[in-house]
């Protein structure tokens, strides 16, 4: 099949499936970069979710602006989080009318600290502009980053404020199962949540105490 066949019958599978897709639940996670977005989408898979840890949803227009992009495969999945998501939480809302969202915070202060490594690399171009959008800078800057993470959960509270489809959750402060499961109305997994990202700091973090 060609290249130019096979989008097109893409396209045709996509609008066939698309009134039914709109209208299934999904949950977005709109957390910040770290903030235990991976921690979100491990646990959501573990609750039987088909979940996607930075979706490629995002394209760059004409113009250099970020659009939000929907392949069809990704209707495969239920649940999806980290920064775009973060990006088009208002346009997930009114594009998925029957989703949940949940925002995973953190602490500001290691927050801050978190990012500082984070985003001390090369991003590509589309993900220079979607940082920049979000927090003020492609790179890390700590005044911006302090200010854009004020703002955005500013942002979000107003946003969300008195709606029951959207929860916090701050799995780096200890909350976990009890808080998810009672907001998806699942049964509490006999087993931890999944911790990653936690485990390597900590590890990186305890070498660093012995050098000294």
């Amino acid at each position: 099949m060609s290249d130019f066949v096979s989008r097109i019958h893409d396209r045709i599978k996509y609008q066939v499936l698309r009134l039914e897709e709109l209208n299934r639940e999904r949950i977005f996670g709109i957390g910040l970069s770290r903030t235990g977005t991976t921690t979100l989408c491990k646990s959501l898979e573990l609750l039987g979710y088909k979940s996607f840890h930075m979706p490629p949803i995002l394209r760059l227009s004409s113009k250099g602006s970020l659009d939000l992009d929907w392949p069809w495969w990704l209707n495969k999945y239920d649940a999806f989080s980290d920064t775009p998501i973060a990006r088009f939480f208002v346009e997930l809302d009114q594009k998925f009318p029957n989703s949940k969202f949940i925002q995973t915070v953190r602490e500001k202060e290691a927050w801050l600290e978190s990012c500082r490594k984070h985003f001390s690399v090369p991003f590509p171009k589309t993900w220079e502009v979607l940082n920049q959008e979000l927090y003020g800078s492609s790179s890390f800057d700590r005044e911006l980053f302090s200010e854009a993470y004020d703002r955005y959960n500013k942002t979000v509270n107003e946003y969300f404020q008195g709606r029951t489809d959207f929860i916090k959750i701050n799995f780096c402060s200890g909350e976990g199962w009890n808080q998810l499961c009672s907001f998806l109305h699942k049964d509490v997994p006999d087993i931890g949540v999944p911790r990653e990202n936690y485990k390597r700091y900590a590890t990186e973090n305890s070498n660093k105490e012995r050098e000294r």
